[in-house]
């Protein structure tokens, strides 16, 4: 009996807990009233509006619990909110713009703080790409305005239409708004991206200072709204933008000059935006510029249709070729220079940037690649050598930007050694000397200096020459620049006789202008010259020149689809060769270069052979 009056007594309990709450409840719910309700006070109606337009949706809501919140929704997504402060009545307005074509849906719904929501109510808003002006306009000093008969109209309501859509009629009264259906019709986009037809982007001097010369040229079907040009420093992290408009031109075209303000690795970037909004495809331009203390900064361009191009304000746009195991370039700077009598006379050094695949015999890794600096010296005969006993000529590069323990880091390429005792036939008949510096991509300064020595002393040297290299460009295969040159010699062997004064010189660069070379494959029709330049010397085996030096003419036509060949390719001998493709603008009778491009590989459709002193000896073309 008793354990019943206990079960009694605890759903007693349990029931008033029960009727509290729901009193509670019903207490609230009175007191709180509807459910907050919500509109949209403007725009009234659908519309339709351009790309790019704004528009200010004003919403109204109310409750007697108080409003927690107003949202704005963007086609089901949440697209601004207002947090109230439980008004019972509250107004806000979310800034839309119109940035996609086509049907947009715009939903507002309000919250009370009961966490009660409104119904939520819907604004079908379109956006078409806004097109170019066409109308033309007239100055009238005196305006008229008539209605459609011709009579005057003045003080009454003339029809206003935008294309097709009317905007004001007779009676005064706006058009009639776009029904639900024919938002939702309108195109999501216009008919194609806008283009950018032309980019160029050259880097100049102007003084001192870098800049870049640009030119765009893009078309679209709506028209061109701007160009949204950037260059950004990769290396400081500097970013420039500017804006260029076109104003809605279907086809837009801008010159002007970019100026840089520090070194560093830039990208520069231009994109094309139409009047609807979208955009074309990114244009980037690489360009480095490189500071060199006491010197003029050195440019490099990165082509991204050629990769490995290179451009300073003295070098040729040189590309490497593949010649056995060294991948090299013109020489740019060829210094003849003349002593004192008696000293090293007219030793003709070349400077040549490049990278080396190194081989086994130099400690390294098979396929390993080294960019590298290679001198090449072509010592003539001296006859006041022969005078002297036990001569040992020296030919030392060393890095001043490296430690001692790493300072003279060098090897010889093609088995030429780094020192050589001088022999009568040396004497008699000269030598060419060859060592390559690895450059490192540093940005280093090099020494380059020949020593003689007579019994063990130190009897002549020069020239000396400083060689400043640029850090290399992307990509990591690309060669260094060669940024200065300058030299001075010294002889001993006629002490302080006035014959003998010190000649010190400064390179001035490379007297042709930018003038490319064309590496295969090639892409513009027209004839080429192949040009061998020997860069190395006979030996015992003592071949004739003339048997392998030649001179080969490319022929490259829209006719023909082809892959390289080389059937005049010079046969296996002890030289080594240099091969440059030259443009020509007339090889022979009705034989002229093309201008128009093209996508044919080279071909050598006829050979001529040359003899050896018509290619000029061991001098390069």
């Amino acid at each position: 009996m008793k354990k019943r009056s206990g079960i009694y007594i605890v759903g007693g309990i349990v029931l008033c807990i029960a009727l509290l709450f729901l009193a509670y409840v019903g207490l609230r719910l009175t007191q709180g009233g509807e459910r907050p309700v919500v509109f949209i006070q403007s725009p009234s109606s659908n519309l339709i509006l351009d790309s790019g337009e704004g528009l200010a949706v004003v919403v109204y809501a109310e409750s007697d619990a108080g409003l927690e919140k107003i949202s704005l929704y963007v086609d089901g997504e949440l697209y601004a909110e207002e947090t109230g402060a439980n008004e019972n009545s509250l107004t806000v307005v979310f800034p839309w713009y119109a940035e996609k074509l086509g049907g947009h849906t715009l939903e507002v719904k309000a919250v009370d703080r009961f966490n009660r929501p409104s119904d939520p109510v819907q604004l079908m808003v379109g956006v078409e790409a806004s097109k170019p002006d066409t109308m033309d306009y007239e100055y009238v000093p005196t305006p008229e305005t008539v209605d459609d008969g011709g009579t005057e109209a003045a003080g009454s309501i003339v029809p206003a239409v935008n294309g097709d859509r009317v905007i004001v009629s007779e009676d005064g009264s706006f058009g009639v708004p776009p029904t639900d259906e024919e938002v939702m019709l309108l195109p999501h986009a216009d008919d194609v991206n806008p283009s950018i037809t032309l980019f160029t982007a050259e880097p100049g001097r102007n003084g001192h200072q870098v800049q870049i010369r640009y030119r765009i040229e893009a078309e679209d079907d709506l028209g061109i709204d701007r160009f949204e040009l950037s260059a950004s420093n990769t290396t400081t992290g500097e970013t420039s933008p500017r804006t260029t408009l076109c104003f809605g031109e279907p086809v837009c075209v801008v010159e002007d000059v970019y100026p840089f303000a520090s070194a560093g690795a830039w990208l520069f970037q231009v994109q094309a935006i139409d009047t609807s909004g979208q955009s074309s495809v990114v244009q980037t331009t690489a360009v480095e510029i490189v500071e060199n203390p006491g010197f003029e900064p050195a440019i490099g361009i990165l082509d991204p249709a050629v990769i490995d191009r290179l451009i300073t304000n003295w070098m040729r746009d040189d590309r490497p070729r593949t010649i056995t195991n060294l991948e090299v370039f013109e020489p740019i700077i060829i210094a003849d220079l003349s002593f004192p009598a008696g000293a090293l006379e007219d030793i003709q050094m070349e400077l040549t940037p490049g990278y080396a695949l190194m081989e086994p015999i130099y400690g390294f890794p098979p396929g390993m690649v080294r960019d590298v600096v290679q001198v090449r010296s072509v010592i003539p005969p001296i006859a006041a050598w022969g005078g002297y006993d036990n001569l040992v000529l020296v030919i030392k590069v060393d890095s001043q930007d490296l430690p001692d323990n790493e300072r003279g880091e060098r090897f010889p390429l093609r088995g030429n050694p780094t020192t050589l005792t001088i022999t009568d036939e040396i004497i008699a008949n000269g030598y060419v000397f060859e060592t390559a510096v690895w450059a490192r991509c540093g940005g280093l300064n090099w020494d380059v200096h020949w020593e003689l020595f007579w019994n063990g002393q130190l009897i002549e040297s020069g020239p000396i020459f400083t060689v400043r290299t640029a850090p290399c460009l992307p990509p990591p295969s690309a060669a260094p620049i060669i940024t200065s040159l300058q030299g001075y010699s010294n002889s001993e062997i006629c002490g302080n006789a006035s014959a003998c004064t010190v000649l010190t010189w400064q390179a001035s660069g490379h007297p042709e202008p930018t003038d490319p070379t064309v590496e295969l494959p090639m892409t513009s029709l027209g004839v080429y010259r192949w040009a061998p330049v020997a860069i190395g010397r006979l030996d015992a085996l003592g071949a004739n020149p003339d048997d392998f030096l030649r001179e080969t003419f490319w022929y490259v036509t829209n006719d023909n689809e082809f892959t390289q060949r080389m059937p005049c390719a010079p046969p296996e001998t002890i030289l080594t060769y240099a091969f440059t493709l030259v443009p020509m603008t007339y090889i022979g009778p009705g034989e002229s270069i093309y201008s128009n491009d093209g996508s044919t590989l080279a071909h050598i459709e006829a050979c001529k052979t040359l003899p050896y002193n018509e290619i000029g000896g061991l001098q390069p073309r």
